[in-house]
């Protein structure tokens, strides 16, 4: 045990936030198997922790992307850049939890509006904010 603790000591802070953010992640990403596919703990350990792996990289990785703009135009050094996102991606997973089970109790329905209902608009919403943060940009410059 202590060697496990030394190595992750000699990790860089990115690396450390990195995989605190993942085993975070990954206990968000159980309740909605908990409340709407509560079979997915019948199989194998390895199994789910794959699967919950693969949805909490797959989600951070959308969410990156969807503010990667809005970080590097907030965060010029990007020290707090897996910070903000995890608060965003998690977030985000929260809001769609709460829809899905208000509305329905079907695992399918939850990915649906995990994806397309919050994750989609959420995307759309930063590139209609930076096309007209750069349509200023470029306005000034042309006017100068």
């Amino acid at each position: 045990m202590g060697d496990i603790l030394n190595a992750f000591n000699n990790f860089n802070n990115t690396s450390k936030q990195l995989i605190i953010f993942f085993i975070i992640m990954g206990a968000f990403w159980t309740i909605p198997f908990c409340l709407f596919k509560p079979e997915v703990f019948e199989y194998p350990f390895y199994a789910q922790f794959a699967l919950i792996f693969a949805l909490s990289v797959s989600w951070f990785l959308c969410t990156l992307l969807a503010i990667s703009k809005f970080l590097s135009f907030v965060d010029k050094d990007g020290t707090y850049t897996v910070g903000v996102a995890s608060i965003f991606s998690i977030g985000l997973l929260c809001i769609s939890i709460l829809i899905s089970y208000y509305f329905s109790n079907s695992f399918t329905f939850f990915l649906r509006i995990a994806f397309l209902c919050v994750m989609l608009p959420f995307y759309l919403l930063f590139l209609i904010f930076f096309v007209r943060l750069e349509f200023k940009k470029l306005s000034r410059n042309v006017s100068e």
